[in-house]
């Protein structure tokens, strides 16, 4: 396994435990999120998936894939909600110094 893929399962978990270390870990300090821009540092991101998480504590994300393409690393899969599935969804990640540094979400 290389080092996005398993940057991305590790961002995927830290998501599904709200491991608020975790994201300070593995994102990097100008993280960019494109869907979100106003979460733009993993300060910003460990808060944010805290507060979800605190409303929506059933949420979970169920990654079917996770692969490198090109210059980035992408998943799939879909996020659930109390057994309920929402859309397949792909995120598309790059990865810069070791780190997460930017994610695009696109409708699969």
């Amino acid at each position: 396994m290389s080092q996005g893929t398993e940057l991305v399962r590790r961002y995927f978990e830290a998501w599904n435990c709200g491991d608020a270390a975790e994201f300070r870990a593995i994102l990097a300090p100008t993280w960019q999120d494109h869907a979100h821009p106003e979460l733009s540092s993993p300060a910003a991101v460990a808060e944010s998936v805290a507060a979800i998480r605190e409303q929506r504590p059933g949420l979970r994300f169920l990654i079917s894939t996770v692969e490198e393409v090109d210059d980035w690393v992408e998943a799939r899969g879909q996020s659930v909600i109390d057994d309920l599935a929402g859309p397949k969804l792909r995120w598309r990640f790059t990865v810069e110094h070791g780190r997460l540094a930017e994610l695009k979400t696109l409708a699969d």
